[in-house]
């Protein structure tokens, strides 16, 4: 049983996501892709685009929809 957002983003969906840095989050949203959605630990499991192709998990909140590329 899903929690509690009104919106899941499919597998291989693009997406934007925040980051996680030493400090904490990051406050610019970066292009991902689905690879897992949330379970019972409420975090999507995403693989960003660029250098870093290591898959993380990123809580449901840090993730929007991409915008259509027009």
């Amino acid at each position: 049983a899903r929690r509690n957002k009104l919106v899941t983003f499919p597998h291989k969906a693009h997406v934007l996501a925040l980051w996680k840095e030493e400090i904490g989050w990051t406050s610019v949203f970066y292009s991902a892709v689905v690879i897992n959605q949330p379970t019972s630990n409420s975090s999507y499991l995403l693989r960003f685009d660029g250098e870093y192709q290591v898959p993380v998990f990123i809580p449901e909140r840090f993730v929007v929809k991409a915008p259509d590329g027009d």
